[in-house]
């Protein structure tokens, strides 16, 4: 993005930045180009030509439907967060083109895959979802099965932890 001469501010998905660099994001969220390599902050991108080979490029696999896309995103953010719910959310941000029809549509489809279970969570009103292969690993919690061998350990979650955003 230094690259790049413009230097007009647009607001962005966390915050203002410059457009360049928003540019880039907008073109790496889409699949048109790959983060090349970092140096310290600062992302260097190519096209996904110039790094990933032809046959990839021209997989059918990747002539996905959008609704095949959401299902597999929303998926995919449900298991980075552990738990979530269907209801507007800071970890929805950069899936292309998911407005609340979109979301609830991958919802209903996950659900009736068998892929999420919903859970319920003592003190939160809304229904979260959990990946359902992780539904044995959550049950044997609850059931006090699980054991950490040596020592006992504590976690602290970051503030910034997605589920603690909302």
């Amino acid at each position: 993005s230094a690259d790049l001469d413009n230097k007009e501010v647009v607001d962005w998905y966390w915050a203002p930045a410059k457009l360049g660099r928003a540019v880039l994001d907008h073109l790496f969220y889409a699949g048109e180009t790959l983060i090349d390599y970092r140096v310290g902050n600062r992302k260097y991108y190519k096209s996904i030509e110039c790094l990933l080979p032809e046959e990839i490029l021209q997989s059918p696999k990747r002539q996905i439907s959008m609704e095949d896309y959401h299902a597999w995103h929303v998926l995919r953010r449900i298991k980075s967060v552990g738990l979530l719910w269907n209801a507007a959310s800071y970890a929805y941000i950069g899936i292309r083109d998911l407005k609340v029809a979109n979301r609830k549509q991958a919802f209903e489809r996950l659900l009736a895959e068998g892929q999420i279970v919903p859970v319920e969570v003592e003190g939160i009103k809304e229904v979260l979802y959990l990946p359902s292969e992780w539904l044995p690993l959550a049950e044997a919690i609850m059931g006090d099965e699980v054991t950490v061998s040596g020592t006992e350990q504590v976690t602290f979650l970051a503030p910034l932890d997605c589920l603690l955003w909302d």
